[in-house]
């Protein structure tokens, strides 16, 4: 009895959490590794870019891939049977290599042209740390970090609302762009459970085909039957 009552003992809290660190090792080193990949960008963004910006909602976007992130990774690994640790490699150092040479460029240019190849190379670090770490398969699972990552890049943003920022105030399109962010974020978290759910509705059972009265000389049981089944059963009866 002592037997049994320690196996349905409950676990220690210290247990619970150790085995629910060694479950999800996988999930923390991919968050370690766009968190090593966006550290760079973020502190150009967050310090010396959107400070005083009316594009300061696009700081959403770094915490929000992070939450995309996370969302990709509830689900089961998904898009092509890519195993092969060779071609990881291959990916993670082309990125490598694209990352170092625009931040060497950028240094060389000096200047806003510095900043901008830091936070350009913000999502190539986490393509290459992520490639490296599990694979091209789950990276191309995650593929929508990076480009949120991508889109946290003002540069565009700057040119495009160039003409806007005459005509409205820099409150108006702070709260444009936070809404604007915002939606994309809802977008592409809800979206994707809200699919999920619908999936895991029941389908309606398939129509019964025609069914055909079979009864047999010298048979005491009359059954009925699928058409097929009845043709099938019949025929050798018949012969003999």
């Amino acid at each position: 009895m002592r037997n049994q009552a320690a196996r349905h003992r409950r676990p220690s809290p210290l247990a619970v959490l150790k085995g629910t660190v060694r479950a999800s090792g996988t999930d923390l080193a991919l968050a370690a590794a766009f968190a090593l990949g966006t550290l760079p960008g973020a502190v150009v963004l967050l310090v010396t870019w959107l400070p005083g910006s009316p594009l300061i909602g696009l700081a959403l976007l770094l915490p929000g891939a992070f939450a995309v992130g996370g969302e990709r990774l509830s689900r089961r690994p998904a898009g092509p049977d890519i195993h092969d640790r060779q071609l990881d490699h291959i990916v993670a150092a082309l990125v490598a290599v694209a990352a170092v040479t625009l931040v060497a460029a950028g240094s060389v240019a000096g200047g806003t042209t510095q900043r901008s190849t830091l936070v350009l190379a913000t999502p190539l670090l986490a393509v290459g740390l992520s490639a490296l770490l599990h694979g091209t398969r789950r990276l191309w699972q995650q593929r929508a970090a990076p480009l949120l990552l991508l889109l946290a890049w003002p540069v565009p943003w700057e040119a495009a609302l160039a003409p806007v920022t005459a005509r409205v105030g820099r409150e108006d399109l702070a709260l444009a762009v936070t809404a604007l962010v915002v939606a994309l974020l809802a977008v592409l978290l809800v979206a994707p459970r809200r699919r999920a759910a619908a999936t895991r509705i029941a389908a309606p059972a398939p129509a019964a085909g025609p069914r055909a009265l079979v009864v047999v000389p010298h048979e005491p049981v009359t059954t009925t039957l699928p058409v097929a089944v009845a043709e099938t059963v019949a025929a050798p009866r018949a012969a003999a």
